[in-house]
């Protein structure tokens, strides 16, 4: 008898709940949609390909991927070594042995 009762009071649940749906879409007022004619304006150009030079600028620090040490190694004896520095000169007269 229970059962019987819990199943009738859900049937009843169920279609009031899909009355009370069918009531709420009937009285929804239909709203008319208003078109309005906007016409706006757009300057246009032809394109043209060309270079754009692009410029760069940054500061900061400058550090190398990979490091390399470079020494240079001579045998010999030092014969004579300039005083001052120009342009073109010989820093340094080394004798082979």
């Amino acid at each position: 008898m229970r059962k019987v009762i819990i199943s009738a009071v859900g049937i009843v649940i169920v279609i009031a709940s899909v009355q009370t749906c069918k009531m709420m879409s009937a009285s929804k007022e239909q709203f008319k949609s208003i078109s309005v004619d906007k016409i706006t304006t757009v300057f246009t150009e032809k394109v043209v390909l060309s270079e754009v030079p692009v410029f760069i600028e940054s500061s900061g620090v400058l550090e190398a991927l990979e490091k390399l040490e470079l020494y240079s190694e001579v045998q010999g004896m030092m014969l004579q070594m300039a005083g001052s520095l120009k342009r073109v000169s010989v820093l340094v007269q080394v004798k082979l042995l």
